[in-house]
C-alpha cells in the first residue's frame, strides 16, 4: 500500500495556474471543515488559484483578512508536478486513476475498521491542517500580492495623478498664455483701429477746414450790389472793396474792423445788410444787437462776449455786425471785450480764421456832417471829396481818441449826409421797386411824386438847407402814402 504523503502533490511549488480540466482531485467539501455556508453553491472551478483565492466576494467575510473577502473554489491539493521523491510508475499510476478510485477509502484496509476509523480521523485533521496551510499560504501570497498589487497602484495613481497635474498645469499655463495673447491682440487691434479712426478724422477736418480757407470772398458780387443798390456812397464803398481785398490779401489772424460813421439814412445799415447778404454763402455771421446786452453789469457782459468769441469758426470767414453806436458806449465795449479775447487766442495759439468786425452808428457822424458842409460852401463838389477830408477830423474827437486807444488800425468808412439830388434818386429807385412788384399805378407823374416827397423832408442848415435831416430813410414810407391820399400824381 502506497503512503498518503508520497500521492500528496507538492503545494509550494507551483508553475502555472491550475484549471478544473487539469486538476486530478475532486472538490470535496465537507459539512463541518468547510469555512463558506452549505447553501453557498459552487462556482466554476476553471479559473486560476491566483483569481479562486483573491477574487472578492460581497456579502463574505474571511477568516484571515476581515477587509477584503476572498473566496475559495475548491480545495485541491493536486499541481502539475508531484514530489521528485515519487518515482515514475507511481506517478503514472496516480494519473491514470479514475474517478472512482480517487476516493481516500481505496488507501484503507477494508480487514480493519478501527484502522480505518484512525486513518480517518488522522486524514481529517491532516485535512483540516492542509486547508489552514494552504488557507493561510494562499493568505499570506494574496496580502502580499495585495500589499504589493496596492502599492504599486498607489505608486502609479500617484504618478498618474502627477502626470495629470502637470500636464492639467502645463495646458493651464498654455490656455492662460493663448488667453492674455488673444486679449493683447484685441487691444493692440482696438488701439490700432481708433488711432486710424481718430487720424482719418482728423485729416478730413483739417481738409475741409484748408478748403474752406481757401475759398475766396466775393468781392465782385459785393462791389455790383453796393454800386447798384447803394445811392451816393462813392466813398463808403471804395473804402469798404478795398480794405477787404487788402485783408484777403494779407495773412494775418487779428480781425479787421470797420468803424461805419454816417447820418440817419445815410446808407449804413442798408450797406451791411448787403454785405452779409453777399458773404453769407462763405462766411459765419453774427449780428450783436446791444440792447440785449446788460448795461450795468459788467460781469455778465464779459460771459456773452465771451461766448460769443466761442462761437466763431474756427476755419470760415467770420463776420460781426455790431449796430447801434448812438447814445451810449456799450457796443464800443463789446468790440473792447472781443478784442482783448482775440488778443488771448493768439497768445494761446488758436488759429481762428480771418474775422470782420463792422462797427455801426451815428457817433462822430455831427463832426462829418459840419465837414462836409464846410466843403461844400467852399466850391467842393460832392465827387472830389476824400476819405481823408474826414478821418482827420473823427480821430480829434472822442469816438476817434477811443478807437486809436483799442486798436492800432482801423477802416474808418465815412457815409457823406444826403443832399436833396440823393433822395431824388432813392426815389427813383423805390419806384422802379414798386414798379416791379406791382404797386405803382400804371400811369403816374414822376415829377409831382418827386416834388410831393422831397416837399416832406427836413433839410438842414436853416441858411443853407442842403442836407436832408432823415436822408432817404423816410422815401419809402412817404411814397406809399402819397399814393393812398392824392390822387393827383397819377395823370
Amino acid at each position: 500500500m502506497e503512503s498518503h504523503e508520497t500521492l500528496v502533490p507538492d503545494l509550494s511549488v507551483r508553475h502555472k495556474p491550475l484549471h478544473r480540466s487539469n486538476s486530478l482531485q475532486p472538490e470535496v467539501i465537507y459539512q463541518n471543515s468547510s469555512v463558506y455556508s452549505s447553501r453557498q453553491k459552487s462556482k466554476n472551478p476553471g479559473r486560476s488559484l491566483t483569481e479562486i483565492y483573491t477574487a472578492k466576494t460581497i456579502g463574505r467575510a474571511s477568516s484571515s483578512d476581515p477587509t477584503f473577502s476572498l473566496r475559495r473554489r475548491t480545495l485541491t491539493t493536486a499541481a502539475p508536478l508531484l514530489r521528485s521523491s515519487t518515482s515514475g510508475e507511481k506517478k503514472e499510476q496516480f494519473l491514470n486513476r479514475s474517478f472512482s478510485e480517487m476516493s481516500w477509502t481505496s488507501y484503507h484496509d477494508d480487514s480493519s475498521v478501527s484502522s480505518y476509523d484512525n486513518r480517518k480521523d488522522a486524514k481529517e485533521k491532516e485535512d483540516a491542517h492542509s486547508v489552514k496551510d494552504s488557507e493561510s499560504l494562499v493568505s499570506n501570497q494574496t496580502n502580499e500580492t495585495l500589499v504589493s498589487s496596492s502599492g504599486t497602484e498607489e505608486e502609479c495613481e500617484i504618478k498618474v495623478e502627477k502626470a495629470n497635474r502637470e500636464s492639467s498645469f502645463i495646458w493651464l499655463i498654455l490656455k492662460n498664455c493663448f488667453k492674455l495673447f488673444f486679449w493683447i491682440i484685441v487691444v493692440i487691434s482696438t488701439v490700432i483701429l481708433i488711432v486710424l479712426f481718430f487720424s482719418a478724422y482728423f485729416t478730413y477736418v483739417k481738409t475741409q477746414c484748408d478748403i474752406r480757407r481757401k475759398v475766396m470772398l466775393p468781392l465782385e458780387e459785393l462791389d455790383r450790389q453796393l454800386s447798384e443798390s447803394v445811392i451816393g456812397q462813392e466813398i463808403a464803398t471804395n473804402v469798404i472793396l478795398s480794405s477787404l481785398q487788402d485783408f484777403e490779401n494779407n495773412k494775418v489772424n487779428s480781425p479787421l474792423v470797420m468803424w461805419m460813421v454816417g447820418w440817419t439814412g445815410s446808407g449804413k445799415t442798408y450797406s451791411t445788410n448787403i454785405l452779409k447778404k453777399v458773404f453769407s454763402s462763405t462766411s459765419q455771421i453774427f449780428t450783436v444787437i446791444p440792447s440785449l446786452y446788460p448795461q450795468n453789469d459788467v460781469s455778465v457782459l464779459k460771459l456773452k462776449v465771451k461766448g460769443l468769441y466761442d462761437e466763431l469758426h474756427p476755419c470760415s470767414f467770420n463776420v460781426i455786425v455790431i449796430d447801434g453806436w448812438d447814445e451810449n458806449n456799450l457796443p464800443f465795449e463789446i468790440l473792447e471785450q472781443l478784442l482783448s479775447h482775440f488778443r488771448v487766442g493768439v497768445y494761446q495759439q488758436k488759429e481762428i480764421e480771418k474775422t470782420l468786425i463792422v462797427l455801426s452808428g451815428t457817433q462822430g457822424s455831427q463832426n462829418i456832417n459840419k465837414e462836409y458842409l464846410r466843403l461844400r460852401r467852399d466850391g467842393r463838389k460832392r465827387e472830389s471829396i476824400q476819405v481823408d477830408d474826414f478821418k482827420t477830423v473823427t480821430e480829434r474827437e472822442t469816438q476817434g481818441r477811443k478807437m486809436l486807444e483799442v486798436l492800432k488800425s482801423y477802416a474808418f468808412v465815412p457815409f457823406l449826409p444826403m443832399e436833396a439830388r440823393q433822395v431824388q434818386e432813392c426815389v427813383t429807385e423805390e419806384l422802379s421797386k414798386m414798379n416791379k412788384t406791382g404797386l405803382l399805378p400804371e400811369d403816374y407823374n414822376y415829377e409831382k411824386i418827386v416834388e410831393l416827397v422831397i416837399g416832406q423832408l427836413d433839410f438842414i442848415p436853416a441858411s443853407y438847407p442842403l442836407l436832408a435831416v432823415t436822408g432817404c430813410k423816410r422815401v419809402q414810407a412817404l411814397l406809399q402814402i402819397s399814393f393812398s391820399r392824392d390822387a393827383s400824381v397819377a395823370v
